[in-house]
């Protein structure tokens, strides 16, 4: 059988190229070592987190933050195809800052962020305790970020398999016509 594109890497990134693909036409084949979305993608992969790490202008950082706009529209839509409920949330971030040095340093890392298009924002001592209660007293400052994150394990899982929906065959599923000849 002869197969316009072959997908290597059946988790969430991979298995939504595939799914993209197969939904213009092409016949698509998804390959993967393992179980679909069984590695990084139940792990937290594809987490949509521009805040934490970026700080300079590039390219990424346009494509992350552009992600994270678009990701909940491709949610809907692959819930509305697949008929199954996907564990997505918009999860929040925080970043301490035990001393003053680390404070500074993380203050000016949100400004350049927030220039870029990263939102995030300032915690005060008494907010902390909310996103955090654990932390420690002498915490001088913090700093929230709100990235995204599907629940691979949940999002790759296959209609029938384990979703209340033991009627619907694996074919039925739109990763399915990418993934099985």
């Amino acid at each position: 059988m002869a197969f316009d594109a072959i997908i290597v890497g059946a988790g969430i990134i991979g298995a939504s190229i595939a799914w993209r693909l197969s939904q213009s036409g092409l016949r698509v084949l998804l390959l993967d070592a393992a179980r679909m979305g069984g590695e990084a993608s139940s792990a937290g992969a594809g987490m949509l987190a521009p805040g934490g790490e970026i700080e300079q202008p590039s390219p990424w950082i346009d494509l992350a933050i552009e992600s994270l706009r678009w990701y909940p529209a491709f949610i809907a839509e692959l819930e509305e195809q697949t008929g199954c409920q996907i564990d997505f949330e918009c999860l929040g971030a925080v970043e301490l800052a035990p001393s003053p040095r680390e404070w500074q340093a993380l203050e000016g890392r949100a400004r350049r962020q927030s220039a870029l298009g990263i939102p995030s924002c300032a915690l005060a001592r008494h907010d902390l305790r909310q996103y955090v209660p654990l932390a420690r007293q002498d915490v001088v400052g913090a700093w929230f970020y709100r990235p995204a994150r599907p629940d691979g394990r949940v999002t790759l899982r296959l209609p029938g398999e384990e979703s209340g929906n033991p009627g619907r065959s694996p074919r039925d599923s739109p990763f399915a016509r990418a993934q099985i000849p």
